[in-house]
């Protein structure tokens, strides 16, 4: 870097003893001071000396002053203010340095803004294409899933409906088995009684039978006993016959009406059940008949509606797979999505703590720079000082000082 145009150059007029001029130090700087930013060079803490020796020269009430101490004096003042240039130069080559360093900061945070505040600096036209076509397969999906809901909705509307109708049906059968079982134990006991009536018809006529013997056996045992009692009677001289045999046959007659009175009774009797039996029978036979007829609807009924269960049972097993499917295909996709938005979030964060830390070091730089102006305007006020001191005149006669003369100039 050139310095030539902001280094600052010192000129120090020397001490001459016949003229008495005044020591003089002029400060001419090139170049207007900008904003600096560190730039690494860590200058904060460098402190200006100064030397009481290099500022005055000292000089007692009422004492002599030679040209040899005013020749030191001299020397040391041009050292130090040799040494104050050298510092006040390397000072303005970082000033320089830190300028530059703030320039290209600068531009680089006026890049950064106009590229966060135009809309184009993030190219978010894929990305809201990609957002537009899932926004749009959610929406088709959550159509999907509704229309999936419904139709879960109506095959369980459908198939509690069935089972209703399955659970009427299934009490209307136990029915008709009970019904079928109660006319089966009626069929059974009147078989029973038409066995135990025909049991009673044959043992009624084998007692007739039986009686017929015993009948015709009477009629010849008294007839025997007649003729022994007439011949008893030829010896013994008995009494008539005629009234046992009166006797006899209103006994048979009397016997005879009350068989066929029984036997007429008993025929009205059987005749009666017979045909309540057959007509209990025939009855219970239609019922049984319409009854199996039933029993063979609702079979067929039942049947039906279980392979109707089974089809909607299958048909909810199916959606339900398809929507568990579609939920965890959308869940997948939603959180590759959401992985994303973290990535950006997590991108946009890390910007946002790069800004950050490019304020900070920009406010660090800037107060790096407030300082430095200050320790360059104490420069130039030091500077500016030593135009303003005392002025001391010193005149010699033969090398010898014969007076000496302070004087004050001011410095513009």
């Amino acid at each position: 870097m050139a310095t030539s145009s902001n280094m600052t150059s010192f000129s120090s007029s020397s001490f001459t003893s016949s003229v008495g001029s005044c020591s003089r130090m002029s400060v001419s700087g090139g170049g207007g001071h900008r904003s600096g930013m560190y730039g690494g060079s860590g200058v904060s803490g460098v402190h200006i000396s100064r030397a009481s020796n290099s500022s005055s020269v000292g000089v007692q009430a009422g004492g002599s002053f030679s040209l040899t101490e005013a020749v030191c004096v001299d020397e040391n003042k041009k050292t130090a203010m040799q040494t104050l240039n050298s510092r006040l130069a390397s000072y303005l080559d970082k000033v320089g340095a830190l300028e530059m360093t703030n320039t290209d900061l600068e531009m680089k945070i006026i890049q950064f803004q106009e590229e966060k505040d135009t809309p184009k600096a993030h190219n978010s036209a894929g990305f809201k294409a990609v957002i537009n076509t899932v926004q749009e397969q959610i929406c088709d999906s959550t159509r999907m899933n509704g229309g999936l809901y419904l139709a879960i909705d109506n095959a369980k509307l459908a198939a509690d409906d069935f089972k209703v109708r399955y659970e009427s049906e299934l009490a209307m059968r136990q029915c008709v088995d009970a019904d079928i079982a109660g006319l089966r134990r009626v069929r059974d006991e009147l078989t029973i009684v038409g066995c135990n009536l025909e049991m009673t018809v044959e043992a009624l006529k084998e007692d007739l039978v039986h009686f017929k013997k015993d009948h015709k056996k009477v009629g010849l045992n008294n007839g025997t006993k007649y003729q022994a009692i007439q011949t008893v009677e030829v010896e013994v001289d008995a009494a008539p016959q005629g009234d046992l045999v009166n006797v006899m046959a209103r006994i048979r007659a009397d016997y005879e009406g009350v068989a066929a009175k029984n036997r007429l009774e008993l025929e009205g009797w059987f005749k009666d059940k017979s045909e309540e039996i057959q007509k209990a029978v025939a009855g219970s036979t239609e019922d049984l008949q319409s009854s199996g007829s039933e029993v063979t609807e609702v079979k067929r009924k039942e049947q039906s509606l279980e392979i109707e269960l089974q089809a909607e049972l299958s048909l909810k097993a199916s959606l339900t797979g398809t929507l568990a499917d579609t939920q965890n295909h959308y869940t997948n996709r939603l959180s590759s999505y959401q992985m994303q938005v973290t990535s950006k979030e997590g991108h946009l964060g890390q910007i946002r703590s790069d800004l950050e830390h490019q304020g900070q070091e920009y406010r660090i730089l800037l107060d790096i720079k407030t300082r430095l102006e200050m320790e360059i305007g104490e420069y130039r006020r030091l500077l500016d000082g030593e135009a303003s001191r005392q002025a001391r005149f010193l005149s010699s006669v033969d090398g010898r000082v014969i007076s000496q003369t302070e004087a004050k100039s001011c410095s513009p």
